[in-house]
Protein backbone atom coordinates (compact mmCIF):
# COMPACT_ATOMS: atom_id res chain seq x y z
CA UNK A 1 0.00 0.00 0.00
CA UNK A 2 2.87 2.78 0.99
CA UNK A 3 4.93 1.51 -2.35
CA UNK A 4 1.60 2.33 -4.26
CA UNK A 5 0.55 5.14 -2.70
CA UNK A 6 4.83 6.79 -3.82
CA UNK A 7 4.29 5.50 -7.02
CA UNK A 8 1.25 6.79 -7.44
CA UNK A 9 1.22 10.11 -5.77
CA UNK A 10 -1.97 9.84 -3.70
CA UNK A 11 -2.42 8.52 -0.11
CA UNK A 12 -5.67 6.63 -0.97
CA UNK A 13 -5.56 5.93 -4.08
CA UNK A 14 -8.05 3.12 -4.01
CA UNK A 15 -10.66 5.92 -3.63
CA UNK A 16 -10.10 7.46 -6.80
CA UNK A 17 -12.90 7.85 -8.93
CA UNK A 18 -10.18 6.13 -11.73
CA UNK A 19 -10.02 3.10 -9.16
CA UNK A 20 -13.39 2.98 -8.13
CA UNK A 21 -14.36 2.58 -12.09
CA UNK A 22 -11.53 -0.13 -12.49
CA UNK A 23 -13.64 -2.23 -9.73
CA UNK A 24 -16.77 -1.57 -11.05
CA UNK A 25 -16.58 -1.02 -14.63
CA UNK A 26 -16.82 1.74 -17.39
CA UNK A 27 -21.08 2.08 -17.35
CA UNK A 28 -21.18 5.43 -18.24
CA UNK A 29 -24.13 7.74 -17.23
CA UNK A 30 -25.80 9.07 -20.11
CA UNK A 31 -28.21 11.20 -18.47
CA UNK A 32 -27.81 13.01 -15.18
CA UNK A 33 -31.24 12.85 -14.47
CA UNK A 34 -31.91 9.08 -15.32
CA UNK A 35 -28.22 7.43 -13.90
CA UNK A 36 -30.09 4.39 -14.83
CA UNK A 37 -29.27 4.88 -18.70
CA UNK A 38 -26.44 4.07 -19.01
CA UNK A 39 -24.29 3.16 -21.69
CA UNK A 40 -24.00 -0.80 -20.77
CA UNK A 41 -27.94 -0.71 -20.58
CA UNK A 42 -28.34 1.10 -24.14
CA UNK A 43 -26.11 -1.27 -25.93
CA UNK A 44 -27.80 -4.13 -24.53
CA UNK A 45 -30.67 -3.24 -26.72
CA UNK A 46 -27.95 -3.28 -29.86
CA UNK A 47 -27.54 -6.32 -32.39
CA UNK A 48 -24.08 -7.85 -32.10
CA UNK A 49 -23.56 -6.70 -35.87
CA UNK A 50 -24.84 -3.13 -34.81
CA UNK A 51 -22.54 -3.00 -32.22
CA UNK A 52 -19.04 -3.71 -34.23
CA UNK A 53 -20.44 -1.33 -36.78
CA UNK A 54 -20.37 1.01 -33.83
CA UNK A 55 -17.09 0.54 -32.30
CA UNK A 56 -15.22 -0.32 -35.60
CA UNK A 57 -16.63 3.67 -36.83
CA UNK A 58 -15.67 4.73 -33.12
CA UNK A 59 -11.90 3.15 -33.52
CA UNK A 60 -11.12 2.66 -37.02
CA UNK A 61 -9.48 6.16 -37.83
CA UNK A 62 -7.68 5.06 -40.84
CA UNK A 63 -8.52 6.80 -44.24
CA UNK A 64 -10.35 4.80 -46.72
CA UNK A 65 -8.85 7.65 -49.55
CA UNK A 66 -8.32 10.68 -50.91
CA UNK A 67 -11.60 11.95 -49.54
CA UNK A 68 -11.27 11.16 -45.82
CA UNK A 69 -8.51 13.93 -45.76
CA UNK A 70 -8.56 16.26 -48.97
CA UNK A 71 -11.07 18.74 -46.64
CA UNK A 72 -8.00 19.15 -44.33
CA UNK A 73 -5.01 19.44 -46.66
CA UNK A 74 -3.85 23.48 -46.58
CA UNK A 75 -1.25 25.74 -47.95
CA UNK A 76 -0.38 28.52 -46.85
CA UNK A 77 2.50 31.18 -47.75
CA UNK A 78 4.65 31.87 -44.25
CA UNK A 79 7.25 34.36 -43.59
CA UNK A 80 8.61 37.61 -44.83
CA UNK A 81 7.29 38.13 -48.25
CA UNK A 82 7.96 40.95 -50.20
CA UNK A 83 4.83 43.03 -51.30
CA UNK A 84 5.37 42.71 -54.61
CA UNK A 85 5.82 38.88 -54.51
CA UNK A 86 2.78 38.03 -52.55
CA UNK A 87 0.77 37.69 -55.06
CA UNK A 88 2.67 35.57 -57.03
CA UNK A 89 3.44 33.27 -53.73
CA UNK A 90 -0.19 33.22 -53.44
CA UNK A 91 -0.46 31.39 -56.59
CA UNK A 92 2.27 29.10 -55.73
CA UNK A 93 0.60 27.78 -52.66
CA UNK A 94 -2.55 27.56 -54.81
CA UNK A 95 -0.53 25.22 -57.43
CA UNK A 96 1.29 23.25 -54.66
CA UNK A 97 -2.05 22.56 -52.63
CA UNK A 98 -3.74 21.24 -56.34
CA UNK A 99 -0.58 18.99 -56.79
CA UNK A 100 -0.94 17.33 -53.26
CA UNK A 101 -4.29 16.66 -53.89
CA UNK A 102 -4.17 15.19 -57.22
CA UNK A 103 -1.09 13.03 -55.73
CA UNK A 104 -3.38 11.67 -53.25
CA UNK A 105 -5.69 10.14 -55.77
CA UNK A 106 -2.95 8.02 -57.04
CA UNK A 107 -2.84 4.68 -56.62
CA UNK A 108 0.10 3.01 -54.91
CA UNK A 109 3.70 4.53 -55.45
CA UNK A 110 4.58 6.31 -58.51
CA UNK A 111 5.76 4.42 -60.96
CA UNK A 112 8.67 6.12 -61.43
CA UNK A 113 9.80 5.39 -57.99
CA UNK A 114 10.08 1.31 -58.44
CA UNK A 115 13.56 0.46 -58.33
CA UNK A 116 14.86 3.70 -57.23
CA UNK A 117 13.07 4.89 -54.35
CA UNK A 118 11.40 1.58 -53.56
CA UNK A 119 12.09 -2.07 -54.26
CA UNK A 120 10.33 -3.65 -56.69
CA UNK A 121 8.70 -6.45 -54.38
CA UNK A 122 7.83 -3.25 -51.96
CA UNK A 123 6.52 -1.46 -55.21
CA UNK A 124 4.25 -5.05 -56.35
CA UNK A 125 2.87 -5.64 -52.73
CA UNK A 126 1.72 -1.58 -52.31
CA UNK A 127 0.05 -1.32 -56.07
CA UNK A 128 -3.04 -1.98 -55.45
CA UNK A 129 -3.76 0.56 -52.42
CA UNK A 130 -5.84 3.31 -52.75
CA UNK A 131 -4.78 4.57 -49.20
CA UNK A 132 -1.32 4.12 -49.21
CA UNK A 133 -0.52 7.90 -49.70
CA UNK A 134 -2.79 9.57 -47.56
CA UNK A 135 -1.41 6.60 -45.06
CA UNK A 136 2.25 8.39 -45.88
CA UNK A 137 0.76 11.89 -45.89
CA UNK A 138 -0.88 11.28 -42.25
CA UNK A 139 2.38 9.51 -41.32
CA UNK A 140 4.56 12.03 -42.39
CA UNK A 141 3.22 15.17 -41.20
CA UNK A 142 1.92 13.33 -37.07
CA UNK A 143 3.99 10.10 -36.46
CA UNK A 144 0.53 8.36 -36.95
CA UNK A 145 -1.19 7.16 -40.13
CA UNK A 146 -4.69 7.46 -38.00
CA UNK A 147 -6.81 10.43 -38.79
CA UNK A 148 -7.79 12.93 -35.52
CA UNK A 149 -10.85 12.73 -34.39
CA UNK A 150 -13.51 15.76 -34.19
CA UNK A 151 -13.69 17.62 -37.70
CA UNK A 152 -11.33 21.21 -37.00
CA UNK A 153 -8.12 19.20 -37.87
CA UNK A 154 -5.52 20.38 -40.72
CA UNK A 155 -2.24 19.04 -42.38
CA UNK A 156 -0.54 22.62 -43.30
CA UNK A 157 1.98 23.32 -45.63
CA UNK A 158 3.85 26.71 -45.21
CA UNK A 159 5.58 27.83 -48.24
CA UNK A 160 8.98 29.57 -47.86
CA UNK A 161 11.49 31.71 -49.60
CA UNK A 162 15.14 30.44 -48.77
CA UNK A 163 17.23 32.39 -46.76
CA UNK A 164 20.08 31.68 -49.47
CA UNK A 165 19.91 30.75 -52.99
CA UNK A 166 20.27 27.19 -53.42
CA UNK A 167 20.28 24.98 -56.56
CA UNK A 168 19.87 21.65 -54.78
CA UNK A 169 15.80 20.69 -53.29
CA UNK A 170 15.90 21.44 -49.88
CA UNK A 171 13.58 18.58 -48.08
CA UNK A 172 10.52 19.41 -46.67
CA UNK A 173 10.99 19.94 -42.86
CA UNK A 174 8.24 17.96 -41.02
CA UNK A 175 6.99 19.43 -37.42
CA UNK A 176 4.44 16.43 -36.47
CA UNK A 177 3.04 18.26 -33.37
CA UNK A 178 1.69 20.66 -35.57
CA UNK A 179 1.08 18.56 -38.39
CA UNK A 180 2.75 20.94 -40.60
CA UNK A 181 5.69 20.76 -43.26
CA UNK A 182 7.94 23.55 -44.08
CA UNK A 183 8.22 24.15 -47.87
CA UNK A 184 11.38 25.73 -48.95
CA UNK A 185 10.71 27.18 -52.35
CA UNK A 186 14.59 26.67 -53.97
CA UNK A 187 14.98 27.49 -57.29
CA UNK A 188 15.32 23.32 -57.95
CA UNK A 189 11.84 22.51 -56.00
CA UNK A 190 10.48 25.98 -57.85
CA UNK A 191 11.13 24.68 -61.23
CA UNK A 192 9.43 21.35 -60.49
CA UNK A 193 6.51 22.64 -59.19
CA UNK A 194 5.91 25.02 -62.19
CA UNK A 195 6.75 22.72 -64.76
CA UNK A 196 3.95 22.12 -66.97
CA UNK A 197 2.69 18.45 -67.23
CA UNK A 198 0.58 16.77 -70.34
CA UNK A 199 -0.74 14.76 -67.78
CA UNK A 200 -3.14 15.12 -64.64
CA UNK A 201 -0.54 13.50 -62.40
CA UNK A 202 2.40 15.52 -62.53
CA UNK A 203 5.39 12.82 -62.56
CA UNK A 204 8.52 14.90 -62.01
CA UNK A 205 6.46 16.95 -59.22
CA UNK A 206 5.01 13.29 -57.33
CA UNK A 207 8.12 11.53 -57.61
CA UNK A 208 10.09 14.33 -55.52
CA UNK A 209 6.76 14.59 -52.90
CA UNK A 210 6.91 11.20 -52.86
CA UNK A 211 10.20 10.69 -52.01
CA UNK A 212 9.73 13.33 -49.17
CA UNK A 213 7.09 10.94 -47.63
CA UNK A 214 9.12 8.04 -47.96
CA UNK A 215 12.37 9.50 -46.38
CA UNK A 216 9.94 11.06 -43.42
CA UNK A 217 8.01 7.71 -42.50
CA UNK A 218 9.89 5.34 -43.33
CA UNK A 219 13.30 6.10 -45.04
CA UNK A 220 15.75 3.11 -44.06
CA UNK A 221 13.48 0.28 -45.58
CA UNK A 222 13.96 1.80 -49.07
CA UNK A 223 16.75 1.01 -51.50
CA UNK A 224 17.73 4.26 -52.78
CA UNK A 225 17.11 6.47 -49.43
Amino acid sequence: MMLCSLALGHKTPWDTVEFEALRVGFDLSLNAQNPDRTLLERTRAFEEQDLALLFGAMFDRKPKGVKDIADHVRCVVSGVIPEDQKEYMDALAAIFQKRVLVYLEGVGHPPSCRDSLVDARQFEQDKDSSNLRCLLLLQASSDSDLMPFGSDWTIRFELTLPDEEANDAVPISWHTCLRSGEVTLSPAVLEILTKPSRTRHHAEWEHWFHSQLLVSCMGSQYTAL
